[in-house]
């Protein structure tokens, strides 16, 4: 289980079309087309803005908050594939990037559902992104509008390759491979997320079932990301059944000062990840008492079942195997 998806195989076809911008510049924008059986290919000579510095491509800031499409208006690209200026006083701020728009009423489209009309990846190059795992910022000066989403590269290298095969690199920036983040880390399950419920956070896209799960995930995403990597980093992994997590034994009570939930009074049988992650197993005294009196010998053990609880990095779970592995 990875932070991010596995590659997704659509059949796509490819048209580019000239974008006019009512300014002193003019972008051309590569659109990626809906699928049809026919590929028509139009291109235009632009003048363009500024191109950005080396230095400034390749630096990502460290500041919060930056200005998202140098000043220009994501709706405005989106919708009307028309590159227009916003105003800086006219701004929303979405996952800390900063963006600006030409009027009020083009601003309210954008605050009702900001993930249509942002970039993907903050801007970022998902190229980059998919086959070197790095966040490399993009740039308008290569643009390209997929399936109604806009996408930005570095260089042009960068954008040949995604237009020659956008299914490869498309969804690159989903998170947690499209499931949902709140039923892994909550509930140790496997569930497909939807793009109905559609929650973007540091550039990456959460897929939820309903509103409740995004929401959830919305009020703290930083705990459901760290959660996620713990358990990635400590073996956990979602299988049919929960979670799958091999660690050494121990003693829950001794150890770490927590009981199982069922049996407060049980010292309880803890499983240590390699990263010194906790995992108390429930009714592990009455369902494997072999294992459980054996505990304190630092076997290596794995134990599938279902998450009912987490606090900070102890997890408390109801198993339904356990085994000792050496």
């Amino acid at each position: 289980m990875k932070l991010r998806h596995t590659r997704r195989r659509l059949l796509s076809v490819l048209t580019i079309t000239a974008l006019t911008v009512p300014m002193t510049a003019n972008i051309a924008l590569g659109q990626s087309g809906s699928r049809s059986y026919g590929t028509r290919n139009t291109q235009a000579t632009t003048n363009r803005p500024a191109v950005k510095t080396n230095s400034m491509m390749n630096h990502r800031s460290t500041v919060k908050t930056k200005i998202g499409l140098d000043g220009y208006c994501p709706v405005c690209v989106v919708m009307k594939k028309a590159w227009e200026k916003g105003s800086p006083n006219i701004s929303s701020t979405f996952d800390g990037v900063t963006y600006y728009f030409p009027g009020e009423n083009i601003k309210a489209m954008f605050d009702a559902s900001p993930e249509k009309f942002v970039p993907a990846l903050n801007g970022d190059c998902i190229v980059c992104y998919e086959k070197a795992g790095k966040r490399v910022p993009g740039t308008v000066q290569h643009p390209v509008l997929h399936n109604s989403r806009l996408y930005l590269f570095p260089s042009a290298n960068e954008k040949d390759a995604f237009k020659a095969n956008p299914a490869e690199f498309a969804n690159t920036d989903l998170g947690a491979d499209g499931e949902c983040v709140v039923c892994l880390v909550k509930m140790g399950k496997h569930m497909p997320g939807s793009t109905d419920h559609t929650v973007i956070h540091n550039g990456l896209r959460y897929l939820f079932p309903s509103d409740n799960e995004a929401n959830m995930f919305r009020g703290s995403p930083e705990q459901f990301v760290s959660k996620l990597e713990m358990m990635n980093k400590s073996g956990m992994n979602a299988t049919q059944n929960g979670v799958r997590l091999v660690g050494r034994s121990g003693c829950a009570a001794c150890e770490f000062g927590v009981t199982p939930l069922s049996a407060p009074d049980e010292l309880g049988l803890a499983v240590v990840g390699k990263d010194g992650s906790v995992t108390v197993v429930e009714g592990a005294h009455k369902n494997y008492p072999q294992i459980y009196k054996d505990r304190f010998g630092n076997k290596e053990l794995a134990v599938e079942g279902r998450i009912v609880k987490t606090q900070g990095k102890i997890s408390w779970l109801q198993p339904s195997s356990l085994k000792v592995i050496k």
